[in-house]
């Protein structure tokens, strides 16, 4: 699949509008696994941000460490040399998208091993990639 700006965009919007309903309905399976991953309810969202990262995506090539994609909080870098198809490129950008959007009320983030715990209870696929 040829990665285009119309699919990037396309993903985009869907997952602004999945984070716009995580950011209005405060029971949903999301937050409850935050809670629970977290141990606790003081823990907070940043949606903007993570909106913010969304608009933000660019490519890089990557054959050393031949990983499908990375984030600094402030990009989305996506492998220009992997095999995507629509889902694969989709959870790929969700899966960058949800790091660093649960902080504690501290505002420490978590760390990768429980972001990456958190996305497995989500949807297992966001994962094993």
């Amino acid at each position: 699949m040829y990665i285009t700006r119309y699919k990037i965009s396309k993903i985009r919007h869907n997952l602004k509008n999945f984070l716009l309903n995580q950011k209005n309905n405060k029971k949903t399976k999301f937050r409850k696994l935050a809670y629970h991953i977290c141990r606790s309810k003081n823990i907070k969202f940043e949606f903007k941000k993570t909106e913010d990262l969304l608009d933000n995506i660019e490519f890089i090539t990557d054959i050393i460490y031949n990983h499908w994609a990375e984030t600094d909080g402030k990009t989305i870098f996506i492998n220009n040399i992997k095999d995507y198809n629509y889902k694969i490129l989709y959870d790929t950008i969700k899966h960058e998208m949800l790091h660093g959007l649960i902080r504690r009320n501290d505002n420490s983030e978590l760390s990768e091993h429980l972001e990456h715990k958190f996305m497995y209870l989500l949807d297992p696929k966001l994962i094993s990639i």
